[in-house]
C-alpha cells in the first residue's frame, strides 16, 4: 500500500475536485444526459460521489496539515 503524505493528498484533492467540477459541467449538463432521465440520476450520483471524495480527502489534508513551503500552516502531526 502507497503511504499518504501530504502531496499525494494534494494531488488526489485536485483531481477529485476537477473531476467532480468537469463532471456536472461537461457530463450532467449534456442534452442526451439531461433528455434521459437514467443517465442524468447516475452522472449526477458520480459528481455527488466525487465531491464528497474531495470533502473527505480535504478533511484528512487539513487535520494533518497541507504541504510545506506552501503558506498554508502545517500541523505538527504532519510527517510529509
Amino acid at each position: 500500500m502507497t503511504e499518504m503524505d501530504s502531496y499525494g493528498r494534494h494531488e488526489a484533492l485536485h483531481m477529485a475536485s476537477f473531476l467532480s467540477r468537469a463532471v456536472a459541467s461537461e457530463l450532467c449538463e449534456h442534452q442526451q444526459v439531461q433528455a434521459n432521465p437514467d443517465w442524468k440520476a447516475l452522472a449526477d450520483g458520480a459528481a455527488e460521489s466525487l465531491w464528497a471524495l474531495y470533502q473527505a480527502i480535504a478533511t484528512i489534508h487539513l487535520e494533518t496539515g497541507a504541504v510545506k513551503g506552501s503558506g498554508i500552516p502545517v500541523s505538527d502531526k504532519d510527517e510529509g
